[in-house]
């Protein structure tokens, strides 16, 4: 009686073993098949991203191909080069003669006849030079004797040696511009006597 309920006890037990080592199996079962399709769909996935990665740069190419090509101008036609100008002459007037620096000559400078109305030996020439030379002709002794002459103010200074040989030699010896009027010239002697001389030719 005992044994046959113990049996009856122990069979269930197997049973249950059975029932839940299925249940584990078909636990894990689902469990790859699960993992499996997760991963699938993973894939798939990736895919569809590497498609659509693939269709986006293959119309961005197409894009780019059918942009259309810049238009080249076509070269302008080149202007004509300017001609060069004629050269300008500058016309300048003639210049003006070159006005002479030096001093206007003394009017004392020239021959002058020392007219002595009644001498009998005649009328004396004197000579006065730019250079300060001097020449006085003695008609008395018919000879010629050279000096020297200057001028400071109205005064005409002269030296010469001794006309006759006896008198002494004329020193720094003069007399006074009083006029030159054309060929006449006034003169007051050691400013005592007054003379007239004449311009000679």
């Amino acid at each position: 009686m005992y044994l046959s309920e113990a049996k009856k006890s122990e069979t269930p037990k197997w049973i249950l073993i059975g029932t839940g080592v299925l249940g584990l199996l078909a636990t894990g079962l689902v469990l790859v098949v699960r993992y499996h399709e997760i991963n699938k769909a993973r894939a798939e996935a990736e895919q569809a991203r590497i498609s659509a990665d693939r269709a986006r740069v293959e119309a961005e190419r197409s894009k780019v191909g059918e942009q259309p090509k810049p238009q080249i101008a076509p070269p302008l036609p080149m202007a004509p080069l300017p001609q060069p100008a004629p050269p300008v002459v500058e016309v300048r007037p003639a210049a003006d003669p070159p006005v002479s620096k030096q001093p206007a000559p003394d009017p004392v400078v020239g021959k002058w006849v020392e007219r002595r109305p009644g001498a009998p030996a005649g009328d004396r020439l004197r000579t006065f030079r730019a250079d300060g030379t001097l020449s006085l002709y003695m008609p008395k002794a018919q000879r010629t004797i050279n000096g020297t002459w200057r001028r400071e103010g109205n005064r005409v200074y002269f030296s010469h040696p001794s006309t006759d040989g006896i008198e002494p030699p004329t020193k720094d010896k003069w007399f006074t511009v009083v006029s030159i009027t054309g060929d006449e010239l006034v003169l007051l002697m050691v400013g005592v006597r007054q003379y007239t001389w004449f311009r000679s030719s």
